[in-house]
């Protein structure tokens, strides 16, 4: 239970199962200007090596050039935003360990400091309302309640277990 103890570590927890889908939507968002930009490049060299005409070449190259730009600009950001993925994906299994291992204890602590915690109180009764509960809410809700009952232990001395 020594990880994310921290109210700064669950906090930046929360940000980060937040950031979930612009992470995804960014790699499937570099993932398709790379295969269109190589496609159209792939099209613009086979346009131009039918061309006779000086000019149109000219412009065939410079699109052709703009275009591998685009491809590898697209797949630099496409790599930042991969190893973005990657990261998450290992932060939130540790969440998803640490959950699974503390679940309990969090929730029977959370119980106490709801007694004093009016939105404490209104958050675990809308949560014990919900029929499917599915993991990401379920971690979400770990966490928060993890830190009410981190917090309610700091301003009132409390080291240990509530219960």
């Amino acid at each position: 239970m020594q990880k994310f103890k921290t109210l700064d570590e669950i906090n930046q927890l929360v940000k980060l199962l937040q950031s979930d889908p612009v992470i995804k939507n960014k790699v499937n968002l570099y993932e398709s200007i790379i295969k269109s930009s190589e496609k159209l490049a792939k099209s613009i060299e086979a346009k131009l090596s039918s061309t006779s005409d000086d000019y149109e070449a000219a412009k065939l190259e410079l699109e052709k050039i703009d275009a591998e730009q685009k491809a590898f600009n697209a797949t630099q950001y496409y790599q930042i935003w991969s190893h973005r993925a990657v990261d998450f994906d290992m932060r939130y299994k540790e969440i998803v360990a640490d959950c699974e291992a503390n679940y309990d204890t969090i929730i029977a602590e959370g119980e106490v400091v709801r007694k004093t915690q009016h939105v404490l109180n209104a958050i675990m009764d809308a949560h014990s309302k919900l029929e499917n509960v599915d993991s990401k809410l379920r971690v979400e809700f770990y966490l928060l309640v993890r830190q009410a009952v981190e917090n309610h232990k700091k301003h009132n001395n409390i080291k240990g277990s509530l219960i």
